[in-house]
This record gives C-alpha cells, structure tokens and sequence, in this order.
C-alpha cells in the first residue's frame, strides 16, 4: 500500500507539472510552434514518418509539445499519464528498498524535483531508463518488480515514436541490465520488451512497419548531425558546475553506493548523465534546463536508493537549491534583459500557482463535462489559428505549398495546402541523408506547386543561429532555380511556382584549392559560384564530438564593396556545396538571382576563409578543401514556365510538355482545346499511355488514353477539352510499361501544329 502510494504521488506530480495533461496546447505563431503544429496535424493524416516527414521528433510529439490535434483526447492524454505513472511506479519501487520514512523521505524530495521539470518532459523521458536499471540489478525482485522494470523497457520502446533519441539514450543501460540478469542466471527480457514498445508505438500512430528502418535512418540523421549542427555557447557559469557535480556524484555511487549491482549502477548513471549533458549543453541556451532537472532527478533518486542517509540529504540539498532557486534564476537571466525581480515573482508564481491551477481545473472540466471541454478546445483552436492569420496575412494560392522558412503556422493558418518537404524546417536539415530526401521529394510526383521563399522572421535573415544565408536548405538552391520560377512577392516572401519542364542549371568545371584556417581565398568574379567546403574532424575532434560536440566554426566572406561578414559554418551543409556568391540573405536578392541580374558590390563575394578559435582548431585537419564551380543561369529568364518541345526532341529531357494557354482566346468562359496524339510505326509491343492535366501540381488528369501497336491501336487520336479559364497551362505526359524503353516513336501534336516526342515518364 505504501508502494502504490508513493507511485500515485510521484505520478500525479509528474502529470500535473511536467505533461500538464489535460491542458492542450493552441497553434501559434514562430519557429517552434511550426513544428509542434506541423507534427501534430501530422499525426492526424497519418503521415508516413520516415517517407514524409522526418524530424527530431515522431508520431507521437504531442506527448511532448501537449498539441490540440484530433488524437489528442484518444492517444495523447492517455500516453501523458501513462509515461508519469510508468515513471512514478518504478522510481517508488527503487525507492521502497529502504525503510519507511527513508522511502517517504525520497518520495517527498523526488515530487519537489519532479514537479521542478515543469513542462519539460524532455527530462523525465531521460532520466525513466535509470530506475527501470535499479529494479534489474535487484537479487530477489518481486513478481510486481518484474511486471514493472518490463513495462518500463516497454515503455521506453514506445518512446521511440515521441522522440528517437529517448530509446536511443535507453539502449546502453537495458542492454547493461540484461547482462547483469543473465548474470544472475534469469532470463534477459528488457530488450525483447523494448522492441515490443517500438512496433507497438509504430502500430498505434498508424506507421508500417515496413517503414521503421527509413524512420530509424532519418531520425539518426537528426541525432548525429545535432551537435554540429545546432550547437550554441553559453554562460561557463552554467557549464561548469554541471561537469564538477555529476561526476561527484557518480563517484559517490561507486565508492559508498549499497546494494546489488554498485558498479553496474555506477556505470549506468555515468551514461545517463552523459546524455542529459549532451542535451543540455550542446545547444547551451535554456536547454540546460533539461540537463539540470533530468541531473538532479537522477542524483535524488540514486542517493536515496543507493547513499548512506547523510549523502542522500546532501544530494537532496543540492538537488532542491539548483532547482528552486539556480534554475529560475538561471532562466529569467538567459531569457530577460531587464525587470528581472518581476520576471522571477512571475515564472514562480506561474511555475508553482497559475499552470497547476489551469491544468487541474481543464482537467476538471474534462471529467465532468466533456462535451463542453470538447467544444471550448474546438472554439479556442479555431480562433488561434485565425489570430495566426490576422499577424501573418498570405495570398490564397492554389495547389499545395511549401515554404523554406520556419513559418509553418502560417502556411496552415491561412487555408493553404500544406505539402511540406520531409525534413520540413530549413535548419534542421543539416545532413546529407536528409538532403537527399528532400531533393527527393522536390523531384517527385508529390512536390508541391508553390514554395514560399524569403527569410526567418522576426529574424529578418535566411537562416537560424546567423549561420551563412545559403545554408537555408542550400543544397536544394539549384533544385530551386532550375525547378520553380518566382512569381510574386508576398509580404517578405516570394512565391516560387513549378515549372512544367525543369530547366537545367549547368556548372562549370570545378576548381579545386586547399586553404588553411583564419587564410582568405580569392573568388573569382564570374557570376554565381556553387562552392563545397570540406572541413574534417582529426581524431581528438570525433572524441569531442562523441563526448560533447565539435568547437563551432565561422565563415568570414570579403565583399566587393570592401566590407567583411562573419556567419555561423556548418561542415556538413559547407560539404553538400552552396551558392558562395552573390549573397543571398532575403527574398529580393533571390530574385534578382532567379532572374540573372548582375550582383551588386555589396553582394558578390570576393574572397573566403574559414575561421576556428586556437584552441578549436587542434580538432580538424589541418587543410580545408574548397572546390568552385561557377553556374550557368542564362535558361532560367528564357524558359520561365517551361516551353514547348521541338520535334524530335531526344529522350533524356523531361517527359513533360508544357502547353501554355495563356494567349488563346477564351469561349464562353472556357478554352476548347484539341490534342492529336498517337504511335508511330516504329513503335514497339506494349501500352504507352498519355495524359493530359493542369500544371498546377496537383495531378488531377484532364485526359489519360493508352494506346498499344500490338493489338492495332496506333493513332492517331483526338481528344477535345474544354477548360475552365482558370487553367492557362496544360502538362502533357506519357508513360510506357516499366522496363521498356519506348524509343520516343510516338507523340503529341498541340492544336497549333506543332508537334513533339515526349520521351516516357513516371506517372502516379
């Protein structure tokens, strides 16, 4: 009794403070609320993750971010306080080891810890794998025990859906609790109860399996290419005690620990700790705040199963000090610059008074009056997106949307078809893997019509974190150009359209060079240069980076106007090439790029360096590859909406013909279009299809006739449309069987007698 007692504490605490379940969270406007909206409008679809979309988060995000989605009340409640009763179970059970007023003692300081991780759930998920380790390592565990160390490895298996890196940081200690199991001679279940969690998680937010493996790669894109990626410096104030307490407190565990298993459970804190430090600190802004909750969580817990009675009240003193009075403070001085006494009354009064007050009394109206919580929730949703709307007002554009900054929210506020890429925020696609899924894309049947191009705002520049503005989803800049045209300007913002036939970016040969740090290189003045810069960890920078993260690097580019800017360089989007010069920071200069104009002197780039700290640079190789090409963009003004073939046209070009119809004169509001098409004699056995639609991206076939030369049907036909005004562009497509080659022996003549081949191509 005393057991399910503490359990119920420690889990009402932690549903109240850190889930706030019961409390959803409204859409609004900024980076952060786009991908918390992003993700759970997702998970309503369901959209395939790993294929779709792919993000540091899963299916299961709104188990963190609290999102008012649709599955809010079926899967999302339930999970919340599932995850804190999971948790609240198996940290009362470490701690009923002792006797009865050691357990109510550690239960007690626990709670007040607990309930410190307010609305970071980040921090209970890090630390869950440490008491599940605790329960293994026990010589004679009780049946309830068991029960609960395998549903917590289940648990954690589950977790795989909220966030990857959750199980990933459980690995290493359920892998480290099964070997001290089969020690002891009992089966090793934690694992294969792990694995269970994760095809559950996958089948509960409707995923295929089949899809787990590129869900697993892409989600490991995310946490490999984190550090380098996202990583910020911080205060040494904050750093610094973390990296002299954790470790004391490992080693008091492994010189003064009692119980079973001292070593194992050493060695299993020291890599929990490890991980809480890597998220905190590795993006060294309030994120920290995670380090210091999950940390002392971890140590209160650790010290009242493990410590003798005055190390447990010390742990405990110091777990309670960092997280009643250093962390407000810590977080009203990174996040205010003036009025920080009322800040601090405030984050406490909303921290220990406000938030639990409206979460119990949402909670309330839940139980008691459901239909009314469901129609408040509707109500309110409803008018935060059109409050989203009002502040950041965008044109109806038909057919879906893209858009390269953060900004999300707004593409969904304001009715449009949101088709994003499958890793959909322009910073966090900052590995090759995820590259290539979303050029993927772009090149794909789904690729949106529209793509909104300009800067991050309130930022007002192309990229986060003051990184160099071509890194905003840089290795698709020549997907861009050649892919979409700009069309208009809306707001900041310019709306890219699709062409219907893609027009080749050609590069010039490649000139290689080797520089040295903080050395300039002279740019050649040719036009747009596409640069890569390949810039390697030695062997003590993989070391550091396994361990923390590699030092942070800049790019420092000369101008022709004489001025130098500094920018934040990333390796790996320097390594997948990016447009060097002209410097494209906003949606003006994209344009006058996309259109061929001359760079101005404050815009073309005239040399370039690569700049580290002296003591950064003991982590890299010595020489910095640079290699240059220039590009040619004299097509894209030429062809701005795709033009038709010329006959003959060879069967490596697009198998798209663009029938523009813009110039032809309208009939009772329609356009009446003829198209001949058919085989010529040379065609060979087998079905070519031909299909006609809008080239508004949408793929919604007008006409769609096969023909086949076995059974005699060769052409030609004739097929009459009538259009509506509204489309001024017809896409002309054909498609033979797969693994046949057509031999471009059949086309299309358009009504004005011109006629093309179009070479075979991929149709939906």
């Amino acid at each position: 009794m005393r057991d399910f007692g503490a359990a119920l504490l420690l889990a009402a605490v932690a549903t109240v403070f850190v889930f706030h379940a019961g409390l959803p969270a409204l859409p609004r406007d900024g980076l952060d609320p786009s991908w918390v909206a992003v993700m759970g409008e997702a998970a309503d679809r369901p959209a395939r993750w790993g294929v779709d979309t792919a993000f540091t988060y899963g299916p299961a995000s709104p188990v963190v971010s609290g999102y008012a989605n649709n599955a809010y009340l079926g899967r999302t409640l339930p999970l919340q306080v599932g995850f804190a009763a999971l948790f609240g179970t198996c940290a009362a059970l470490v701690l009923a080891g002792g006797s009865g007023r050691r357990a109510l003692a550690g239960t007690l300081a626990c709670g007040v810890v607990l309930a410190a991780a307010r609305g970071m759930p980040d921090a209970l998920f890090l630390a869950l794998p440490m008491p599940v380790l605790l329960l293994a390592l026990r010589d004679a565990p009780r049946r309830g025990t068991v029960a609960a160390t395998l549903a917590g490895a289940f648990g954690l298996g589950l977790s795989g859906m909220v966030k990857m890196s959750f199980p990933l940081a459980a690995l290493p200690l359920l892998a480290l609790a099964d070997a001290a199991v089969l020690r002891r001679r009992r089966p090793p279940l934690l694992l294969g109860s792990f694995a269970l969690g994760v095809v559950a998680g996958a089948l509960l937010y409707g995923q295929r399996l089949s899809d787990l493996p590129a869900y697993i790669a892409l989600q490991g894109e995310e946490v490999v290419g984190y550090a380098a990626a996202m990583a910020i410096d911080g205060p040494d104030w904050d750093l610094v005690p973390f990296l002299v307490l954790a470790p004391a407190l490992v080693v008091a565990l492994a010189v003064a620990g009692r119980g079973p298993g001292r070593r194992a459970a050493a060695l299993g804190l020291a890599v929990a700790l490890l991980v809480l430090f890597k998220a905190g600190f590795i993006r060294h802004d309030l994120h920290s705040a995670i380090a210091w909750t999950g940390s002392c969580l971890l140590g209160t817990l650790v010290a009242w199963a493990r410590l003798p009675r005055r190390g447990a009240v010390a742990v405990t003193a110091a777990a309670l000090a960092v997280v009643l009075v250093y962390l407000p403070v810590m977080t009203v001085r990174q996040s205010v610059r003036q009025g920080r006494a009322a800040a601090l009354a405030n984050l406490y009064g909303t921290w220990l008074v406000a938030d639990p007050a409206r979460t119990l009394a949402s909670e309330a109206e839940l139980l008691l009056r459901p239909a009314a919580f469901r129609e408040r929730l509707a109500r309110d949703k409803a008018a935060a997106w059109a409050g989203i709307a009002a502040a950041g007002p965008l044109d109806a554009l038909p057919g879906p949307v893209d858009i390269i900054p953060s900004l999300q929210t707004r593409v969904l506020a304001a009715g449009l078809d949101y088709r994003g890429r499958p890793s959909f925020q322009e910073y966090s696609t900052y590995t090759a893997g995820l590259a290539a899924a979303n050029r993927a894309f772009l090149e794909g049947d789904r690729a949106p019509r529209w793509v909104l191009f300009g800067p991050e705002l309130p930022l007002g520049v192309m990229a986060l974190d003051n990184r160099f503005p071509a890194f905003a989803e840089g290795t698709l800049w020549r997907d861009l150009l050649g892919r979409y045209r700009p069309v208009r300007r809306i707001g900041a913002l310019v709306a890219l359209e699709r062409r219907a036939v893609p027009v080749p970016v050609p590069e010039g040969p490649a000139r290689d060079g080797v520089a040295a740090f903080g050395a300039f290189v002279p740019v050649p003045e040719d036009g747009p240069l596409w640069a890569t810069l390949d810039v390697r960890l030695n062997l003590a920078g993989r070391v550091l980076s396994a361990l923390f993260r590699p030092p942070l690097l800049t790019l420092a580019v000369r101008l022709g106007d004489g001025g130098e800017r500094r920018f934040r360089l990333v390796p790996a989007l320097a390594a997948g090439g990016f447009l060097l010069t002209p410097l494209v920071d906003n949606a003006s200069d994209y344009e006058a790029l996309a259109a061929g104009e001359a760079a101005g002197a404050g815009r073309r780039v005239t040399a370039v360096a690569v700049e580290a700290s002296s003591a950064g640079r003991w982590f890299f190789a010595a020489d910095i590859r640079l290699t240059l090409r220039a590009l040619d963009l004299s097509g894209l003004a030429a062809a701005p909406s795709g033009a038709p073939a010329p006959a003959g046209t060879p069967a490596s070009l697009p198998p798209v013909l663009s029938l523009p119809l813009r110039a032809w004169p309208v009939a009772g509001g329609r356009r009446h279009v003829v198209l001949r098409f058919g085989l010529g004699d040379a065609a060979p056995a087998g079905p070519v299809c031909f299909a006609a639609m809008a080239a508004d991206g949408r793929r919604e076939d007008l006409l769609r006739r096969c023909l086949d030369a076995a059974d005699g049907r060769r052409g030609p036909e004739t097929a009459a449309l009538d259009l509506p005004d509204a489309v001024t562009e017809l896409a002309l497509e054909t498609h033979c069987a797969a693994g046949r080659s057509c031999g471009g022996a059949w086309g299309w003549t358009a009504p004005d007698g011109s006629a093309a081949s179009v070479p075979p191509g991929a149709l939906p």
